[in-house]
């Protein structure tokens, strides 16, 4: 378990700040307005695939490989959620961030035998359905 305490301040210039808070009063607007700051995604996801491999090897039992983390990345989505996953627009590069390592090993075996077997009874469906 970690603690943290999340201090907000003003700041002058917009460039500097993490997030931008205001109140929407347009259209009657009731809540919070939020923008998040967009960041650069070398520096939120610096991980390739073979990165990601590399640093966890091992998980659960099982020997860490791309298709374990294909299974994986398959089975929860990953590379939908912004946390995790970043993904060019051309759609030719993908890149990870760290929580990802984070995310993986926090997987029970149970989670991770699941994965690999719904995802090859996927792989096999789908190479089925391509055959004449």
């Amino acid at each position: 378990m970690t603690i943290y305490d999340v201090k907000l301040e003003s700041v002058k210039k917009i460039g500097e700040a993490d997030a931008v808070v205001g109140i929407d009063a347009t259209a009657g607007g009731t809540g919070p307005l939020v923008v998040t700051k967009t960041q650069d995604p070398n520096k939120t996801h610096p991980l390739r695939q073979k990165d990601i491999v590399e640093k966890v090897t091992s998980l659960q039992g099982h020997k860490f490989t791309s298709y374990v983390f294909q299974a994986i990345a398959w089975k929860h989505d990953l590379k939908s959620k912004a946390q995790y996953c970043w993904q060019a627009s051309e759609g030719v590069l993908t890149k990870y961030s760290n929580d990802t390592v984070t995310f993986l090993k926090s997987l029970s075996a149970a989670d991770v035998n699941a994965a690999l077997t719904d995802y090859r009874a996927y792989v096999r469906m789908k190479s089925k359905n391509r055959k004449p």
